[in-house]
């Protein structure tokens, strides 16, 4: 059966120096393999051409129907050739390329962009990694109107970021500084909030705004379901919207006042421990600075309260690989508390937690006081309830 050819340019310019990019997409029918190559012609010096290209999905790759997008491929003559598997619908599916230079001294890599059953043309600047369509395309013109709506909450967050960067880096830095950065960044996320808001009601099937969703939810917040359900029905009723939608009320099982939902690692249910007033549950691994970094505040603690009714249960999900560091780290600082290990972390992966450390407070029932405690908060806690 013949195929349909799509042709898309990137630009790299490195310097002085050009590499011109072409992208072929070919589908030959819907269940077939997409083969993407782009062709590289060099007006630079070879030393510094890319032997070697890398893209890959932005997303998680249940969104990709579980296929492993992510190929890379060698330099043959004048192409690369990648093999990605096709999805079964025309919705866009956000991408990254990567591109080592120098012998993979150097690594670019370019912002997101989104790949679907349509013509594009891409400009990719290696200075700040940045993707331009061309201004005839409808992609582009999606991408170019989000941007500019959300252009100014966004250089606040990058100046937040900096700040928080720049104070953690420092050596005097100072517990009351980072709290004030954390609060500024809260308001910051809730006028976001409030942006995504007034954005899906005037373009309620922006497919930008509903990734940009799925990148930023890690938790649930009634607003993030209002804003989803106010989407058109494109996007609700598609097969990524159902998807989000399912991790979304899986998060929701977290919500304060929720039990705390049924988890089992190793064959050991986890939950409130038997006779203890609080239970404060721990999702953390091995090579986790800010993990580590909590361990002696947490271990403080557990030893002036586990007397009086609170206990202390420890989850890692370091990979198999790395279970001797963590038998290292739970000796090395005397984690005397129940230690368990979800390997790989198969088990935690389920329940969506993928931010490190992530820890519960349960009540003597198995109901969620609060999520992500500090250990501050946890203290003072626990000092006005035992």
């Amino acid at each position: 059966m013949p195929g349909f050819l799509f042709l898309g340019i990137f630009y790299f310019i490195m310097k002085n120096k050009l590499l011109i990019l072409s992208l072929h997409f070919i589908f030959l029918t819907v269940f077939c393999q997409k083969k993407m190559i782009i062709s590289v012609r060099d007006e630079s010096d070879k030393k510094v051409s890319p032997q070697n290209i890398m893209i890959a999905s932005a997303c998680d790759k249940t969104y990709m129907n579980n296929y492993t997008v992510l190929d890379s491929s060698r330099l043959k003559g004048n192409e690369f050739l990648f093999n990605l598997k096709s999805i079964t619908d025309n919705f866009p599916r956000p991408y990254k390329l990567g591109i080592p230079l120098e012998k993979n001294k150097s690594y670019i890599n370019s912002e997101i962009f989104y790949l679907k059953d349509s013509d594009q043309t891409v400009k990719f600047d290696s200075d700040n990694g940045a993707v331009k369509f061309s201004k005839h395309n409808l992609l582009y013109d999606e991408i170019l109107k989000f941007n500019t709506f959300f252009s100014k909450i966004n250089s606040e967050k990058n100046i937040l970021n900096r700040k928080y960067y720049n104070l953690i880096k420092s050596t005097d830095k100072k517990d009351d500084s980072i709290t004030l950065l954390k609060k500024s960044f809260t308001q910051l996320l809730n006028k976001e909030n409030s942006l995504y808001e007034a954005y899906v009601k005037k373009n309620p099937k922006s497919y930008v705004l509903f990734w940009n969703l799925v990148f930023k939810v890690n938790n649930y917040q009634l607003i993030y379901e209002n804003i989803f359900k106010s989407f058109d029905d494109s996007i609700t009723k598609s097969q990524v919207g159902n998807i989000f939608y399912d991790k979304l009320m899986t998060l929701k099982y977290f919500d304060n006042g929720n039990v705390f939902p049924p988890m089992e690692v190793n064959g050991k249910k986890v939950t409130s421990a038997l006779g203890k007033k609080y239970t404060l549950i721990d999702f953390w691994f091995s090579y986790c600075k800010p993990c580590l970094e909590e361990m002696p505040k947490h271990k403080s603690i557990y030893d002036m309260y586990n007397k009086n009714g609170f206990e202390y249960i420890g989850i890692s999900t370091d990979r198999t690989q790395d279970i001797p560091n963590w038998q290292k780290v739970i000796t090395k600082n005397n984690l005397v508390w129940q230690n368990l290990i979800d390997e790989n972390g198969i088990e935690t992966t389920k329940f969506q937690i993928k931010k490190f450390p992530t820890n519960f407070l349960l009540d003597s029932q198995g109901k969620i006081i609060k999520k992500d405690i500090s250990s501050e908060e946890l203290e003072t806690f626990l000092k006005n309830n035992l």
